[in-house]
């Protein structure tokens, strides 16, 4: 018994954190396993896209918490309501701010909602690294995360923009990425207002 040190709390604390990340990884596979065999079904239901979005920032802000990032949002005022699945949803939001979160030191990271043609449109727009053109189309492929410039893999299995693709497919909608090297990437999903 005893009371921790300082050093066991934060090696804990770092065990805990890579708990949560196999734990996130593992359910990713059963995803993609469960699309795969044809049995994801989605749960559609009138979805306030601007709440999800204030509730996953609050989610996000513990991912930038040690760096020097200013979390953003821009959501227009007149943005109707959806037809979606709001875990699938979620799940989209967080995986797009948590990869911005990864390769993004310092700057903005901003998450913007507008409604166009039928479809509302929700972008993640970050600061980073930037992706190189020859992995943009790469990165929606599973198990694939491009590589850095001096041809190291990154780390994690890559499923998490493969699964974003997937779902937000699944809702009728599109997914893409704009990128400039050295000066940010930003994601742009659409969203049907009505489940066809």
């Amino acid at each position: 018994g005893g009371t921790l040190t300082g050093q066991q709390q934060h090696d804990l604390q770092i065990i805990y954190q890579d708990g949560l990340h196999l734990l996130g990884l593992i359910n990713d596979l059963l995803d993609i396993s469960q699309i795969e065999a044809g049995l994801m079904e989605l749960e559609f239901q009138k979805v306030d896209l601007a709440d999800l979005i204030h509730s996953v920032m609050a989610t996000a802000s513990a991912l930038v918490r040690d760096k020097d990032i200013e979390l953003r949002h821009e959501i227009a005022a007149d943005l109707p309501t959806v037809e979606a699945d709001t875990a699938r949803l979620r799940q989209v939001l967080v995986h797009l701010l948590a990869n911005a979160a990864k390769f993004t030191e310092r700057g903005t990271i901003t998450v913007r909602a507008w409604p166009a043609d039928g479809h509302v449109w929700v972008s993640v727009s970050d600061t980073g690294s930037g992706i190189p053109p020859e992995d943009r189309e790469r990165i929606f492929q599973r198990f694939d995360q491009g590589s850095l410039a001096d041809g190291r893999r990154r780390n994690g299995a890559g499923l998490g923009l493969a699964l974003c693709k997937e779902f937000v497919e699944m809702h009728g909608g599109c997914i893409q990425v704009e990128s400039e090297v050295g000066k940010g990437s930003t994601f742009t999903f659409s969203l049907p207002m009505r489940h066809a």
